[in-house]
């Protein structure tokens, strides 16, 4: 059974057709998905990958920690780009999913460089990147090292620093056992077995590649989405990177009743409509380009959405900021950061 087929089926398709358009294009006359194949380096591991030939800008999807190129999420995209006939690219980190190596050899420092393998060998033109949980986090490192090659980002309960959070709230005794044995099992309901088994480099290698609390030169389109109801990555980690980010043109998303896999059919709805939008933007501006040489576009304000069905009209504090809100259609309110236009902004 095609899987990006199966998955497209698992949530609304009338949904997907309200907001984007796109399931207009029926699932039924696409072909089978690529099959997977191996990018082999002589300096690492060898990268499963699935990659869909389109046109551009393509899409690079970059999975969580200890998630995979066949979620929800990365089967939803390719049905969305499929269906648009645009480039994408899955992949399996190191360590991880179909690919080989170990995890206990495996650090954000590794997986970053994964992801530069990926973008450097498999794909071709701009990217927009959508990195999902620690994906996010990867994907600002890959800007950051690529910008000529990035379109946009879209971070999806972007994950930042989460490695430096989970040796700071271990207990010492944990500490001391991951020193002194180099490894440590921890209990994950994220695979097969119940834990997984972390080497105490994957602390040491991964804490240089922290981004928050500096300035990230990142000048392209950031679409950060987050879930209210987070339990493993609060939102307000999306919040500072807002601030943080060099680029004026960031918008925060928060979904009342997104959690942290955002996988629910609305969550991928919003995550599909985010990208569609971010494409016909990019191309519009491709068209505009050509047509008008000498013109330069002008980036756009920061903002915070948040989708609620049930408000009409009232205000919300974030980051303990009062900021009015109003009602934009029946799926979505917006919620404007008057602050964000002036010098409250980190540069």
């Amino acid at each position: 059974v095609n899987m990006a087929l199966a998955a497209a089926k698992r949530f609304s398709l009338r949904r997907f057709s309200q907001i984007t358009g796109w399931f207009h294009r029926s699932f039924s006359t696409l072909e089978p998905h690529p099959e997977m194949q191996y990018l082999v380096r002589e300096d690492g591991p060898d990268l499963a990958y699935v990659a869909t030939e389109g046109r551009g800008p393509g899409i690079l999807f970059l999975p969580g920690f200890l998630s995979n190129m066949d979620s929800t999420k990365a089967l939803a995209l390719e049905g969305y780009c499929r269906a648009h006939g645009l480039a994408y690219t899955r992949f399996d980190y190191r360590g991880l999913g179909h690919s080989r190596g170990s995890i206990e050899n495996c650090s954000i420092g590794t997986w970053k460089q994964d992801c530069l393998d990926v973008l450097d060998h498999l794909t071709s033109g701009q990217q927009i990147i959508v990195g999902s949980s620690m994906g996010g986090w990867l994907m600002f490192l890959v800007a950051m090292n690529r910008p000529q090659r990035v379109s946009a980002l879209v971070g999806i309960a972007t994950a930042a620093d989460f490695v430096k959070k989970h040796w700071e709230q271990a207990p010492i005794i944990v500490q001391n056992e991951w020193k002194e044995k180099g490894v440590y099992t921890f209990p994950s309901e994220y695979t097969d077995s119940g834990t997984v088994s972390l080497g105490y480099n994957w602390i040491q290698d991964s804490l240089p590649y922290c981004i928050l609390g500096t300035r990230m030169p990142i000048g392209c389109p950031v679409r950060l989405i987050h879930g209210l109801y987070d339990q493993d990555v609060p939102y307000q980690t999306s919040a500072q990177i807002l601030e943080e980010l060099d680029t004026k043109d960031v918008d925060l998303i928060l979904r009342k009743a997104g959690r942290h896999r955002m996988n629910e059919p609305e969550d991928i709805a919003l995550i599909i409509d985010t990208i569609d939008k971010l494409v016909h933007s990019i191309e519009m501006g491709e068209e505009r380009v050509e047509e008008h040489p000498d013109v330069q576009g002008q980036q756009g304000g920061k903002e915070t959405h948040v989708e609620d069905a049930s408000s009409t009209h009232g205000t919300e504090n974030i980051q303990g900021e009062q900021v009015d809100t109003h009602f934009e259609d029946e799926h979505y309110e917006t919620v404007h950061k008057s602050h964000v236009h002036g010098t409250s902004i980190k540069d």
